[in-house]
Parts: structure tokens; sequence; C-alpha cells
């Protein structure tokens, strides 16, 4: 028996594959921060790992800055302005983020919305004081020294705006002297 060799060609693909080496600087940001765009340079934008709340914005990591009336570290708390500030002379209603007063019968609220005066009284500075003497009377001790120090406050800062009203009229007044004195001035080397 003979054996026989035989020469077959085929087509055959193979894939080349060329390395090229290139320089790309990448940058990562430190721990609670991140890219405003993923493309961006700089790692501005701070992560808060909970959602900030009720107004809230992250502005650091894991910081949130709260909108007026709310508190805790996401803002999550409502503030009770009624007993942190007790910001009314006479019922204090907190409200979500919020409050505000009302006067009882008898009252009507002023234009600060906060302050109460007895609606049959006009003009009369001694309305808060009779007020006051009637719950010294019922024996609410505590929300009466909470006005009595809002009353002395509120005083002492009309003291001071007068004081500073009589002094800016003062310096008004002395203005006014000297350019008085310049005009005669002016006016007897003119008519020489």
């Amino acid at each position: 028996m003979c054996t026989r060799v035989q020469l077959v060609h085929e087509q055959a693909f193979r894939d080349v594959i060329r390395h090229k080496s290139a320089q790309q600087i990448t940058y990562d940001c430190c721990n609670g921060w991140e890219r405003e765009e993923p493309k961006s340079e700089s790692c501005s934008k701070p992560i808060c790992s909970a959602h900030c709340q009720n107004g809230g914005i992250c502005t650091s990591p894991d910081t949130c800055s709260c909108a007026a009336g709310f508190t805790g570290k996401y803002c999550e708390h409502d503030i009770n302005e009624c007993n942190e500030e007790k910001p009314c002379d006479q019922t204090c209603i907190n409200t979500v983020g919020s409050y505000f007063c009302k006067c009882r019968e008898g009252f009507v609220l002023q234009a600060d919305q906060q302050s109460c005066k007895k609606s049959d009284l006009k003009d009369d500075d001694a309305f808060e004081a009779r007020d006051l003497e009637n719950e010294i009377e019922s024996g609410d001790n505590e929300d009466v020294s909470d006005r009595l120090q809002k009353l002395e406050r509120s005083l002492a800062n009309e003291r001071v705006h007068t004081n500073e009203l009589q002094k800016s009229l003062q310096a008004t007044y002395n203005v006014v002297d000297t350019l008085k004195s310049r005009l005669s001035t002016i006016v007897s080397v003119t008519s020489f």
C-alpha cells in the first residue's frame, strides 16, 4: 500500500492587537465628596448618606443646612418656636416649620404679628401692664416672667432708638448751623 501527502491551502484569519501607551490623569474624590458632573475635575459636591428633609441642603459630608423652622442632622425635626423663642404676647400656635400668634378675646393682634393690644383702648401704653397684672392674679407666673422680659427688651430697644434719633437730629442741627454760617459769610463777601 502506498501513502500519499497532499498539500491544501485554506484562508485563515488572526486578530492583531496593537497597544499604544497613553497617559491619562484621573482624580479620586475624598470621602464624602463627588463630582458635580462626571467629566468635572473638581470634587465639590458633598454627599449626605440620607436625603436632607424639609427644604434642607447638603452643604458638607453628612451635614444638612436646614431651612428656618427645622433642625436635626437631616433637618428632620420641626423647631417649636413657641417653646424655644416665646415670640407671642399671648397665644402661640406652632406649625410645621413656623408658628403664628393669636390674641385672647378683647385683644387685637398688632402689625408685628406678635403683640396684642386691648381692642377698647386707644394709644394707651399701659395696656400690657394691666394685662400682666390680670395674669399675675391668675397665677401664670412663668408666662408672666417671659412677657416681662420681652417688655423690658422692647423698652430698652426703644430707648436705644430714641437716643440714636436724638444724636442724629443733633448732628443734623450742627450741619445746618454750619451751613447757615457759611452762607452768611458768602453773602457778606459777595455784597462788597
